[in-house]
């Protein structure tokens, strides 16, 4: 009987040892996406765009491996440091594809869980601002409501979902830090209109006299 019992939770610690072993590799890899993910955002919104296609393409490659050391441990697969590092993968792609690309990509061209591609797109909304403050310092208004047209389009969106959060970790979080955003984004680039059509106006009227 103690063999049996012996044997029995023997089996059971070669699977877990067998899962922390994976669980660790993936864990560095993790932290590849992550660092790729942040660097190609940052050269994104800075211009560098041949930096950031050489951190897209170490992204890329640590994605890949990614998905070897998580394969046949979905348990692994669906937790939430694998997660997140998808969701900063899906962030620094959908930035790239809008800036490049004008569209959004599909989760099924990202070949991500629907919920990390739902949670990275919402994440996407802290970079357009940044974009949209970049347009006000370059006097492109215009420019700039585009960009505050894209971030309602993608919170609208995303505002009509409603599912669990066990299911989508953080999205309603994130959808409610997202109306606050994107509304203090809209009272920013009033106010500069405000501003830009009054100086103009002044202008104007100091010429004509």
């Amino acid at each position: 009987m103690q063999a049996k019992i012996r044997e029995a939770i023997n089996e059971a610690r070669a699977k877990l040892d067998e899962l922390e072993k994976s669980r660790d590799e993936a864990l560095k890899i993790v932290r590849d996406v992550i660092s790729s993910s942040g660097k190609a955002i940052t050269y994104l919104l800075s211009g560098r765009h041949g930096e950031a296609e050489l951190e897209l393409s170490r992204m890329e490659e640590s994605r890949r491996k990614l998905d070897e050391a998580l394969k046949g441990y979905p348990e692994l697969m669906y937790s939430g440091f694998a997660q997140s590092a998808y969701a900063e993968y899906v962030e620094a792609v959908a930035l790239h594809h809008i800036l490049s690309k004008k569209h959004l990509p599909r989760p099924s061209e990202l070949n991500v869980h629907p919920s990390a591609f739902l949670l990275g797109v919402a994440d996407l909304i802290g970079e357009l601002r940044r974009l949209c403050l970049d347009k006000v310092r370059l006097d492109d208004i215009d420019g700039a409501f585009e960009l505050l047209d894209l971030m309602d389009e993608i919170y609208l969106a995303l505002r009509e979902l409603d599912y669990p959060d066990p299911l989508v970790p953080g999205l309603r979080h994130k959808v409610d830090t997202m109306r606050r955003v994107i509304d203090d984004t809209r009272a920013m680039l009033v106010d500069v209109e405000n501003r830009t059509k009054l100086r103009k106006t002044l202008e104007s009227r100091g010429t004509n006299k």
